[in-house]
Order: C-alpha cells, then sequence, then structure tokens
C-alpha cells in the first residue's frame, strides 16, 4: 500500500501589520497524506471498545513543525509540483526556521514568533502558502478494544520508502516519534509520486511537495529522501484583501482529528501512528 501520511498542523497567526510583530495564536490545524476522513474513536466512547477496522484521524497531543515561511498569493503557487513566488508575497519568514509546537498552543491567547514579518502589497489574495522542514515531532493516542494505543519512538516501515511510529498500549514507552517525510504517495506514485501530494479537505484542496534547500521539486525516491523543506499551498475559503488600512490578519490552520494519521492494515490494533494534513483558513482586519 502506498504511504498515507502528511502534515496536518494548525497554526493561528495573527500579524500585526502595523507593528511589524508577529503573534502566533496557535490555535485549533504534516505527512503531506493521509487524510482518512474519519474521525478516530474517543476515550470512552462505545467505538472505542471495539475493535479498529479502517484507518481513522486523530489530533495530536504534540506537533513540533520548523516554519521558514508563510505568505499569500493571487493563484496557487503549486499550480505545478514547481513552486512559484510569481504571484505571490511573502508574509513572514525566518531564516533559521522557528520549531513550533502547534497543539501546545490551541488555547493560547498568544505567541510570539520571532521572524521577519513582511506587510504583503495591497490586492486580493486567494491563496496561502507555507515552507517547513520534513522531519515533525509527533506525539499522541487513539482508543480501541478498551485500550489505549501510544506513539513510541520506534520505526515501523509502512512501505520500502516510509517509517512510522510502532504502537504501544504500554503507557510507559509513550514516547514522541519524529516523522520523517520521504514519500508522500502523490498523482505519480509508484514512479515518481514520492514529492508530491494533494486532497480535499475541509472544502479546500491542499497540496504539497518535497524540495531541496534550494525549494527545488524532488523528481526521484532519492531526492525525495534527502529532501529537507516541504511546501505546502491551499486555497481560501474566501479571498482576502489587503489595503492601506488593514491592520491585522489571521491564518489558521486545524489539526483537530486531522493531524495524527493511525493506520489500519490488518486485524483489530492500529499498525502505525503518522502525522496526518491540514485545513486553514484566513482573515483580516482594519
Amino acid at each position: 500500500m502506498y504511504s498515507k501520511t502528511f502534515l496536518k498542523s494548525l497554526f493561528t497567526a495573527g500579524i500585526s501589520i502595523a507593528g511589524l510583530s508577529f503573534a502566533a495564536l496557535i490555535s485549533s490545524q504534516q505527512k503531506v497524506h493521509a487524510y482518512a476522513g474519519n474521525a478516530c474513536a474517543t476515550e470512552g466512547s462505545t467505538a472505542s471498545e471495539g475493535a479498529m477496522s479502517a484507518d481513522c484521524d486523530g489530533t495530536p497531543e504534540v506537533m513540533e513543525v520548523k516554519f521558514f515561511e508563510l505568505g499569500l498569493c493571487t493563484s496557487d503557487p503549486l499550480s505545478s509540483t514547481t513552486f512559484s513566488r510569481a504571484n505571490c508575497h511573502k508574509a513572514w519568514e525566518s531564516e533559521n526556521g522557528i520549531i513550533v509546537d502547534i497543539p501546545a498552543y490551541m488555547s493560547s491567547e498568544g505567541y510570539e514568533l520571532p521572524g521577519a514579518v513582511i506587510k504583503p502589497a495591497n490586492g486580493t489574495y486567494s491563496h496561502v502558502y507555507a515552507i517547513v522542514n520534513t522531519h515533525w515531532d509527533i506525539k499522541g493516542k487513539v482508543y480501541y478494544n478498551n485500550k489505549t494505543y501510544y506513539t513510541t519512538s520506534v520505526d515501523k516501515a509502512e512501505s520500502a520508502v516510509y517509517d512510522y511510529s510502532t504502537p504501544t498500549d504500554n503507557v510507559n514507552n509513550y514516547a514522541t516519534y519524529t516523522n520523517k517525510m520521504t514519500a508522500m504517495g502523490g498523482s505519480g506514485w509508484g514512479a515518481n509520486g514520492c514529492f508530491d501530494w494533494s486532497a480535499s479537505i475541509d472544502g479546500q484542496t491542499p497540496k504539497a511537495v518535497l524540495t531541496n534547500d534550494l525549494l527545488v521539486t524532488a523528481t526521484n525516491q532519492t531526492e525525495c529522501t534527502a529532501s529537507t523543506k516541504l511546501i505546502g499551498s491551499s486555497g481560501l475559503p474566501t479571498p482576502v484583501t489587503i489595503t492601506n488600512n488593514t491592520s491585522n490578519y489571521q491564518l489558521k490552520w486545524d489539526v483537530t482529528d486531522k493531524g495524527l494519521w493511525v493506520d489500519h492494515d490488518a486485524g483489530t490494533d492500529p499498525d502505525g501512528i503518522g502525522a496526518g494534513p491540514f485545513s486553514l483558513d484566513l482573515t483580516v482586519s482594519e
């Protein structure tokens, strides 16, 4: 079976354009792949008493992602597998990247994210993009068979080119797992599809590609395995307009029932746990 993971990260960024300060209100939203569209059983529910029978999507307890750049675009910067900023404007960047534990700030009133804030040019924007690293630290648990299954730090091969976390029902082995984005199962899966991914999530069609540090998209499995950056883009549910009077905007990524991908191949237990996809929205205020 092909690798089914992705990046489901939630990140709410409130940018004060006037003061050029970037306050990340990380509230309720990466393997750029798997999205079952099927929420995992919740603790204490009737479903949690029964066997697992299909892939499901949960909410991670930890999801640490390193962000390098965020931007707004008037068209899709990933209309092909080659990333283009031709119709985009950077909104924030950090040369060395900033690590954010997204779920930790889901209920936070504010989080000061270091980096350079750049006011986008006046105009109407239909898409957003993010550039992040390819190694994400995740931690989470799911409930089936009257048990709790936890992530561990131990690799389990989901395919010849992709590993995810080996689940355990022993809480003493509960640990953070580094999910390496090495194969995304895109439209060319089975050939060179390791480098791209897209899906329909929350009414949008997010896309992602694996690249090197120069943002050149990988073309084969060797390059996917060695990739260092993941670029994601998504259309906005409603285009936003930036004017001279715009003082603040918020990007919202949601990981709830999305950010933790739990794989089921056979039997009654989960076979592996990895990172899932994301949805996002953006609002502006004057």
